[in-house]
C-alpha cells in the first residue's frame, strides 16, 4: 500500500478506462516507488509494459 499517492493511481484507474491505446510515462526522484506503483496497477494479461533501465 502506498501513503500519498491516492492522485497517481486515480490518474492511473483513469488511463486504464480509456479505450484508446497511450503511452504513460513515470518520472520522479530516484527510490520512491515509481516502478512498485506501475507495477501494482498494471497487472492485467492484456497490458504490455517496457522498462529501460
Amino acid at each position: 500500500m502506498f501513503f500519498g499517492r491516492e492522485e497517481q493511481m486515480e490518474q492511473l484507474e483513469s488511463l486504464w478506462g480509456k479505450r484508446v491505446s497511450s503511452l504513460v510515462t513515470c518520472w520522479g526522484r530516484r527510490r520512491v516507488g515509481k516502478s512498485t506503483l506501475v507495477a501494482m496497477k498494471l497487472t492485467h494479461p492484456n497490458i504490455v509494459t517496457l522498462r529501460a533501465f
